[in-house]
């Protein structure tokens, strides 16, 4: 069965009857829209938004960590790189850690 509604106007309410009408067909349907048609239902769903006004997300805010800092939080948390005794975590982050401070230290020179 193909369903094709009629070209004058397509509204929010037309298109509900329509899909009641595929549920209740016995047989699987396709249905059928207009650009125009499509066009007079997207017209109606804005009109029927909330607000017109844009919604602004909250600005974003990166925090960048150096390593030497990453690695001082993981020592306060971790227990064993406390202790002196590193994790695998651990040691990742030292070495980064080192390779920053040593980049750093080019720098100045």
């Amino acid at each position: 069965m193909h369903i094709t509604p009629d070209p004058p106007s397509m509204t929010i309410a037309r298109v509900r009857e329509l899909a009641n009408e595929m549920a209740a067909a016995p047989t699987p349907v396709v249905c059928s829209f207009t650009r125009d048609q499509l066009v007079d239902l997207l017209a109606e769903i804005e009109m029927r938004r909330p607000s017109a006004v844009p919604v602004q997300a909250a600005p974003v805010t990166i925090r960048e960590v150096s390593p030497v800092t990453q690695y001082a939080e993981h020592r306060n948390t971790c227990n064993r790189c406390r202790a002196g005794d590193r994790c695998d975590a651990g040691k990742q982050i030292y070495a980064a850690a080192c390779v920053a401070l040593v980049d750093q230290a080019r720098l100045l020179l």
